[in-house]
């Protein structure tokens, strides 16, 4: 998993600025640097200032992992990563940090709870360690990773792979595009319906990370579904072949059999899925 953005709420989450006094101009130009960016931290710093104007900015430039840079009037504006938090520079100077007081995601502890048992989970996190004592409440302090540049993120996965393990990344689309696409599986998680992220096998809207864990096991059933299927369609050549080398059928009769067959097999997969889904949805609302 990734931390921000994907097992946190960016909406509920609580910014907080600590630093020099900011004049409306230089709130104006952080505001105008924030809009470019979609990364949720950019994203909250746009709305803490929403109360002051915002314009284009010139020279934009963003550094995966670090931060964003541009100019706006007569600042040049910096929003990057820090020890603490995200740092804000104008001209050069630091004015101070921005916190952010996480809130996480509906469901995520049954998840993890759930995947735990099944599952090595990790956490790989381009942010500072603060959230250290929240995230060893569910995930092994060992398997918790902070400061992770986007190559360390595709590194770690590319290393579990070596070690020829299967694995699911999870993320918000934003640092995590090389380690979406080098994983057997991608999903990004987002809050907004219109996102696009190429990198990654599948989109999950936001207010459906609680079923997480019963898509998971409906996915496995349904693998197996497949080869039991497959199983079925077996039995039922061999059977139906022993008979006509035979000569025991009649035409008429192998003519029925033939499509019939076909027919048991879509209806074997459709009652078994669909059995199967009922199960998995009464099983989660229980839980």
């Amino acid at each position: 998993f990734d931390k921000t953005g994907t097992i946190t709420e960016t909406s509920k989450n609580e910014l907080q600025y600590i630093g020099t006094t900011l004049t409306d101009a230089e709130k104006s130009a952080i505001r105008s640097l924030a809009h470019q960016s979609a990364h949720p931290v950019s994203q909250q710093i746009f709305s803490l200032f929403n109360k002051y104007e915002f314009g284009n900015i010139r020279e934009f430039k963003e550094v995966t992992g670090h931060g964003t840079s541009g100019f706006f009037d007569n600042f040049f504006i910096e929003i990057i990563k820090a020890k603490n938090g995200t740092a804000v520079k104008i001209n050069g100077q630091e004015k101070g940090i921005f916190i952010s007081a996480n809130f996480y995601r509906k469901g995520l502890n049954h998840l993890i709870e759930n995947w735990n048992n099944k599952f090595d989970c990790y956490i790989l996190s381009g942010d500072n360690d603060q959230e250290k004592n929240n995230l060893e409440k569910m995930f092994s302090p060992e398997k918790i990773f902070f400061d992770q540049s986007p190559t360390d993120k595709l590194t770690f996965i590319k290393n579990l792979q070596k070690q020829h393990k299967k694995v699911l990344m999870i993320g918000d689309g934003l640092n995590d595009a090389g380690a979406l696409q080098q994983s057997d599986v991608g999903i990004v998680v987002t809050e907004n319906r219109n996102n696009f992220t190429p990198a990654c096998d599948a989109i999950l809207q936001a207010d459906r990370f609680p079923q997480l864990a019963a898509f998971s096991d409906l996915s496995r059933v349904g693998i197996r579904i497949v080869y039991a299927a497959y199983f079925l369609a077996l039995i039922y050549n061999v059977v139906g072949l022993s008979y006509a080398v035979q000569g025991l059928l009649s035409p008429v009769v192998a003519a029925i059999l033939m499509p019939l067959s076909s027919i048991t097999i879509v209806a074997f997969g459709v009652g078994a899925s669909s059995w199967a889904a009922r199960r998995s949805d009464r099983q989660n609302r229980l839980k």
